[in-house]
């Protein structure tokens, strides 16, 4: 799920203050816990279960770029 950003992306970043730079390293956030196939099933199934459905925003943007083996540096 790289590549360009489209509108919920720049939406998302912009709701959520974020500034991306980088865009060739971009990976689309993660927005839903119960249906993202880049988390495990165990995992989703984890979350599931404690109610965590949606990501925080540092979360929802740092854990595709560890999934991909990218770095990243976060801020608030």
């Amino acid at each position: 799920m790289n590549g360009q950003m489209d509108e919920q992306d720049r939406q998302f970043f912009k709701d959520n203050n974020v500034n991306f730079e980088g865009r060739e390293y971009f990976t689309k956030p993660i927005y839903d816990y119960r249906d993202d196939p880049r988390l495990n099933p165990e995992i989703r199934e984890k979350l599931a279960k404690l109610n965590y459905v949606t990501p925080t925003p540092i979360q929802a943007i740092s854990i595709p770029m560890v999934l991909d083996d990218k770095d990243f540096i976060g801020e608030f």
